[in-house]
């Protein structure tokens, strides 16, 4: 019997996003020097409009980028020593199914997303629209997304191994399922507890889950 183990290394590199609902985001990788200043060492395209949530797998070898406008979730190449872009886009998933907004951009008669209005929220409530991702603070396999558009959490299964993310194996709700939307934006394990908080932008409440091992 033998084992594996893995290290984790802290580089000095922060990852940053544009966000624009037109075109497409792009994400930057900028190493940090001791005296704080900045130098870009890559740039990728991030696959989709409205950029607005990064996260970097537990293995330190893939970047996952989430854009908000059409809730696309994309898995980028990393170097595990160094931190760079080793590729572009290697998969992404399409909660949308390859199907066209409904909801219009606000150049184009939408709304101001940035309004808490009843007219405001049922648009952003007619299509899907990913705000995060999470993943599981275990294995590292199973993505947490809230979404904002449909009011659930879905749950991914992230093939670590092949930097993928595959079918939607649950979904759960946002909140207490009061019939009134909540609009998930953040999920977010306790670092002792089997607990995890999400952070609801329509409602203005945070919901508390038990994370229940089978």
């Amino acid at each position: 019997m033998s084992n594996t183990t893995t290290l984790l290394i802290r580089l000095n590199v922060v990852y940053t996003c544009t966000e624009d609902i037109e075109a497409n985001g792009m994400i930057y990788a900028y190493e940090i020097h001791s005296d704080g200043s900045l130098t870009e060492i890559g740039a990728v395209d991030a696959g989709g409009t409205s950029t607005c949530y990064l996260t970097i797998s537990s293995d330190q070898r893939h970047l996952i980028a989430v854009n908000y406008w059409d809730s696309s979730l994309v898995v980028i190449p990393l170097s595990k020593e160094t931190g760079e872009f080793t590729g572009e886009i290697q998969s992404t998933y399409d909660p949308r199914d390859g199907k066209a907004m409904i909801a219009a951009a606000k150049k184009d008669g939408g709304v101001n997303h940035s309004n808490n209005d009843e007219s405001t929220i049922a648009q952003r409530q007619v299509d899907p629209h990913s705000h995060a991702l999470v993943l599981d603070p275990i294995e590292g396999c199973v993505a947490y997304v809230p979404d904002l558009g449909k009011d659930l959490i879905r749950e991914f299964w992230y093939n670590k191994h092949d930097g993928k993310i595959g079918g939607e194996l649950n979904v759960l709700p946002s909140g207490l399922s009061t019939g009134k939307p909540d609009g998930p934006r953040y999920f977010e394990f306790h670092p002792k507890f089997n607990i995890a908080y999400v952070v609801n932008e329509l409602s203005s409440t945070v919901s508390c889950f038990c994370v229940i091992h089978l």
